[in-house]
């Protein structure tokens, strides 16, 4: 590839020579990857499937935020999917885990209200129940903890139902 190297005026009337920096300039004005923000998928159009797909790809890849994101477009869709509210409540509850103080309180809370939601519309949801479990035992509230993962073995018998309550 061959480079010619040119003069730039710049607004101020300085002239850039010859130098890598006005190259770069314009292979930055000119390049579409660069010059036009990436587009985001958008989530109107798409199904609760497709939503929920997007959000599990994102946690996976640790993009929680973004699956917060696709999560909630999915249950705007489908306001009574237990599934949506215990996946939107696990994404929170790892957003607080990455966060401190009254941040990561918060998230805690709202992975508490999803994974409550997601136990009301399904009574037997063991592991929406269990998940309440686990937000108490990271908050330090053990008694709480170790009846919730009681409930959680009470509707199924889970190894990690009883991991959890071993480690309380």
């Amino acid at each position: 590839m061959i480079i010619q190297l040119i003069n730039i005026r710049t607004g101020e009337g300085r002239v850039l020579r010859n130098s890598a920096l006005t190259f770069f300039v314009l292979f930055l004005a000119t390049c579409p990857a660069f010059s036009q923000a990436p587009k985001l998928p958008d989530n109107r159009n798409a199904t609760v499937q497709e939503l929920e797909s997007r959000g599990d790809a994102l946690r996976s890849q640790k993009d929680y935020s973004a699956a917060a994101e696709a999560y909630t477009d999915a249950i705007r869709k489908a306001p009574k999917n237990a599934l949506l509210w215990n996946k939107l409540g696990m994404t929170e509850l790892q957003i607080g885990a990455g966060a401190q103080g009254n941040e990561r309180t918060l998230h805690f809370n709202q992975a508490r209200a999803n994974f409550e939601r997601a136990v009301k519309l399904k009574s037997d949801y063991a592991e929406a129940v269990n998940n309440i479990g686990v937000v108490y035992y990271q908050q330090g509230d053990y008694r709480k903890a170790i009846s919730r993962y009681k409930r959680a073995l009470e509707i199924r018998d889970s190894a990690s139902f009883h991991s959890n309550l071993g480690s309380v």
